[in-house]
């Protein structure tokens, strides 16, 4: 270990975390929600309550001795904050594809029962924890629908004796002082004028066989540019759906229409979008309609793609 840095140890052994997480993913730049329902689904290791703050900066570092039961699997780790209250709180995550786990260039199949070692360098972080709070490793084998998922549910044991993580702790003796930057000044803003405010719904629900579906609608509004006029419009329909049992059965499609008036000019631009999946190959399939008035384009094509390692 080097200076600055604290490893985390837990005796406990994981065998199966084969989740599969469906909260909702939308496309704005909000920070992640409560991950209780994520720790549920996962294997989770704390530290008990710190005495005293502590400081991360930089890429927390995941050592990780394992075995697994499928020749595909992955290891995806999160690092959270743990109130008092109980409330989750994702500090940063990292999915790693097993089978690359010594090269992305030259990949290689798991041998079922053989045991491997592997890095996982979770995403860069700077993060405060107060005194009281915990901090938790959750561990999973899924994060659909962020991670398209492995063709196999796989069972991934953890060999925890020689199994670390390595924390980036920033320990300074003083800090800088403060610098006065004055007045706050106000931000530019383009002041256009809004036809349609954005909004956006999103439901989750469980079928009568046991799929896991995800539907999201978000409408960006549409609004009047001051400098030329042009009226710029959008929205998009997303559809996520998944059974826990089968992760071969992951379907993505999404809608998305953009559109674009000025005077009596309109057009407008949809493209329509599928993925899905079985154990050996991805299934592709998109479609791009352009309309002035009538329709002037229409182009559709699909693509079969093996998995591979994926």
């Amino acid at each position: 270990v080097t200076p600055g840095q604290r490893v985390v140890r837990n005796p406990a052994t994981l065998g199966q975390a084969a989740g599969y997480f469906c909260a909702g993913m939308r496309f704005e730049n909000e920070l992640p929600g409560d991950q209780t329902a994520d720790d549920a689904m996962a294997t989770c290791f704390d530290t008990g309550r710190l005495a005293e703050p502590l400081e991360i900066l930089g890429r927390p570092r995941l050592r990780v001795s394992f075995s697994v039961d499928r020749p595909v699997a992955q290891l995806v780790a999160r690092l959270c904050d743990i109130s008092p209250e109980g409330v989750s709180q994702r500090i940063t995550y990292r999915a790693l594809n097993l089978t690359h786990r010594d090269s992305h260039e030259t990949p290689e199949l798991l041998v079922p029962g053989q045991r491997y070692e592997a890095e996982i360098a979770l995403n860069e972080c700077a993060h405060h924890l107060r005194a009281g709070h915990q901090l938790r490793l959750a561990i999973s084998t899924s994060y659909w629908p962020i991670v398209w998922p492995a063709p196999q549910a796989a069972e991934v044991t953890l060999h925890l004796e020689s199994s670390t993580l390595t924390l980036p702790e920033r320990r300074v003796a003083t800090e800088i002082a403060p610098q006065n930057p004055g007045a706050p000044r106000d931000y530019p803003t383009l002041q256009s004028q809004v036809l349609r405010p954005a909004s956006g719904t999103s439901q989750t629900i469980t079928r009568e066989d046991g799929t896991v579906v995800l539907d999201t609608f978000d409408d960006y509004g549409k609004a009047v540019d001051p400098y030329h006029g042009l009226t710029v419009g959008s929205h998009v329909s997303m559809h996520y759906a998944i059974h826990p049992d089968d992760p071969a059965s992951a379907v993505f499609a999404s809608d998305w229409t953009f559109t674009f008036e000025q005077d009596a000019w309109q057009v407008s631009i949809d493209t329509e979008n599928k993925m899905s999946c079985d154990v050996e190959n991805f299934y592709l399939w998109r479609k791009v309609t352009a309309r002035e008035g009538a329709e002037v384009l229409v182009k559709e094509w699909q693509e079969t793609i093996p998995r591979g390692f994926q």
